[in-house]
């Protein structure tokens, strides 16, 4: 298994609320988690550093433990959501923050993933790219009531409001997904919406095919700068 991984501010924010974690204790298996941070002024940057190291350190201590990893993932979501809940009502200041949080969980072929928010896991199958993750976002949500085109997501005015945080409600809903590399041009990317709103979902898997895996990184968030930078971009790929 390798994993190549890399942040940039971008080109308009001064600073990066985006932050993330890779660990990997051997050939076969790893955390990797990727956290987007909103809220004003460093309290972005707050939330996701808070929010990333309170669930690797959750993880790291029961992962060996337990044998159900998606229950493990579940949990690990909730008790970080309460760290956060509970932090903001004991710092004021802080009481406009939340964050993002995506983690995936790699035991030797499988795949854990958990979700909240509308930062993305892809998984690439040699050939062609899907998104494993579902948006918890305003506009996912009409798109997946028939309201609006998955084309119109990309242009819509409100496709920033998301329905879910870390932080933002005590009331949270957590995705999770199993999948398994099936053979060595497998890949799985995690990424920030700072690539996404910069490069659509074909964007994305013609550069995948057409880059070395100790290229992809960089190149995607090349791309998402040369396309405008609007937003921090972080970015996790790890191949089989």
């Amino acid at each position: 298994m390798v994993v190549y991984y890399k942040s940039h501010s971008g080109y308009v924010r001064t600073n990066n609320e985006d932050y993330y974690i890779v660990y990997r204790n051997d050939n076969n298996s790893g955390i990797f988690i990727i956290a987007d941070g909103m809220g004003g002024h460093v309290s972005g940057e707050v939330a996701s550093y808070l929010a990333s190291t309170c669930l690797f350190n959750y993880l790291i201590t029961k992962l060996e433990y337990n044998k159900n990893i998606e229950e493990l993932l579940y949990n690990s979501f909730i008790w970080t959501n309460e760290f956060l809940n509970n932090f903001i009502e004991k710092n004021i200041e802080y009481s406009s923050m939340g964050t993002t949080l995506l983690c995936a969980i790699i035991i030797n072929d499988d795949i854990y993933i958990a979700n909240v928010g509308d930062s993305r896991a892809y998984f690439y199958n040699g050939y062609q790219l899907y998104q494993v993750t579902e948006d918890h976002s305003l506009v996912y949500q009409m798109y997946k009531n028939g309201d609006i085109s998955k084309e119109q997501i990309e242009i819509h005015p409100q496709k920033n409001i998301i329905t879910q945080a870390i932080g933002l409600t005590k009331d949270l809903k957590v995705d999770i997904y199993k999948l398994s590399f099936l053979s060595d041009d497998n890949l799985l990317l995690l990424c920030t919406d700072g690539l996404t709103n910069m490069l659509n979902d074909e964007y994305i898997e013609k550069i995948i095919s057409n880059s070395k895996i100790d290229n992809l990184t960089d190149d995607l968030i090349e791309e998402a700068l040369r396309k405008g930078g609007k937003d921090n971009i972080s970015v996790i790929s790890v191949k089989k």
